[in-house]
């Protein structure tokens, strides 16, 4: 599991070892330093109040390069000339001549080293839950990822994971999107306030832009951003592995997914993302192969057992689909209206349409469903009018590009300018074979 690691904060500084940044809250930019230096700096601010000799910090930090005599005072000037450090009256950096150097300043922790455990639990919870799909998880996982925030309000990484838990509520169409996509702004918004260089806030604003604002130049900005704050950061390998899928890489796509997964080999749900990636790429095989191993590790994720149904679906095995999609748990909510619509069972398609319409009021159901009924049904007008909702609604837009049970429509010049309204016609066409 991503764990906050640990950082020391002191005067208006923040070192971070984990992504090797130095920056300061004034301007909240990294300070370059040399690697040895910045080394050095680890050493001295872990150990802050002790005298370290000369020798232990070439020994340390220098065994296995070539040193040349200065190398220690080289590190120590430039330590000095980033921290804005005065060598005769120092309040960072001491020097005891003869003896060693010795970090004067304060230092604090940040992270899960200087958080209570109880409030470190909480994110752990929420953590566990938002990457374990299941009934009510992502509601369960909002609920600890508050309780983490409201014990303590810096905690930056537990904003970023409730932000994206408010996303997964409205792209599933668990509630309503405007209304979750706001807070997640929000959230990723307070998360960046509190850890201007966090690259897993940098990386969740950057899906928030594009599934939300179609604005996939900043996207791509904010997860190249992302990327050089941390490349080693789970989160931006997940949500980059979506974008380039929207872009049509998909081998690229698939192959940063399963970066993501040996970063955060815990993460359930990062075996269901590969299989939705190879099912919008219309490769029902391997999404079949994926997911049925995926629902073997969580066997109650519905939009994994959904995803599946609609692979076997689209190769044309009815029977198949309609065991997954009925027997056991089962998938989402139009998934059932679908399946009867292929496979030639119109009259319970339209009886299971008008279940889905007749849903008591004010429990939400994503226009996006009834967009793909109908257009499993052949109504190509209602399908479109629906996919007015869809669009005005934001969300699911870049769905329409990719959903192969929409690909009746593709050649359908009213689709293809309603996309285009939307700047998302550039998907459109690298979602294309």
């Amino acid at each position: 599991m991503r764990c906050p690691g640990q950082i020391y904060a002191f005067g208006d500084f923040r070192l971070d070892p984990r992504r090797r940044t130095l920056s300061s809250h004034k301007t909240t930019q990294a300070i370059a330093l040399p690697a040895s230096a910045f080394d050095m700096l680890v050493r001295l601010v872990e150990q802050a109040g002790t005298l370290i000799s000369r020798q232990s910090l070439l020994s340390s930090i220098w065994s296995h390069a070539t040193v040349v005599d200065n190398s220690v005072n080289q590190a120590v000037a430039a330590i000095r000339e980033a921290l804005g450090d005065d060598p005769v009256r120092p309040t960072y950096l001491e020097t005891v001549r003869g003896r060693g150097y010795r970090f004067l300043a304060e230092v604090r922790t940040e992270g899960a080293g200087g958080r209570d455990p109880e409030t470190y639990q909480l994110y752990v919870a929420g953590w566990s839950a938002l990457t374990r799909p299941g009934p009510g998880t992502l509601e369960k996982a909002q609920t600890f990822f508050e309780r983490a925030i409201a014990r303590d309000p810096d905690f930056s990484l537990a904003r970023v994971c409730l932000a994206e838990t408010h996303m997964l509520l409205g792209s599933h169409g668990i509630r309503p999107p405007e209304r979750e996509f706001a807070q997640a702004r929000a959230a990723v918004m307070a998360a960046l306030e509190s850890d201007p260089l966090s690259a897993e806030a940098h990386a969740v604003l950057s899906q928030l832009v594009m599934a939300y604002d179609h604005d996939i130049g900043r996207a791509e900005s904010l997860m190249a951003r992302a990327l050089e704050l941390d490349p080693g950061c789970f989160i931006a390998h997940r949500f980059f592995g979506f974008q380039l899928a929207a872009r049509g890489r998909i081998d690229d796509a698939i192959a940063i997914l399963r970066r993501a997964q040996a970063i955060e080999p815990l993460a359930v749900h990062i075996n269901g993302n590969i299989g939705m990636v190879y099912y919008f790429a219309g490769r029902f095989e391997d999404a079949i192969v994926q997911l049925e191993h995926t629902l073997r590790i969580e066997e109650n994720w519905v939009v994994a057992r959904s995803t599946l149904g609609r692979s076997w679906l689209c190769l044309g095995k009815f029977d198949r689909a309609l065991e997954v999609l009925h027997g056991g748990r089962g998938g989402r909510l139009p998934d059932l209206a679908i399946a009867y619509a292929l496979s030639g069972r119109r009259d319970d398609a339209r009886r299971e349409l008008d279940r889905l319409s007749q849903r008591p009021e004010g429990e939400y159901v994503p226009p996006i469903h009834f967009a793909t009924i109908h257009a499993a049904l052949d109504d190509r007008d209602r399908a479109l009018d629906w996919i007015d909702r869809v669009i005005q609604e934001r969300v699911n837009a870049p769905v329409l590009a990719t959903e192969p049970l929409l690909r009746n429509l593709r050649g359908d010049p009213r689709f293809v300018q309603r996309l285009e309204k939307t700047g998302l016609g550039a998907l459109l066409a690298s979602s294309r074979p």
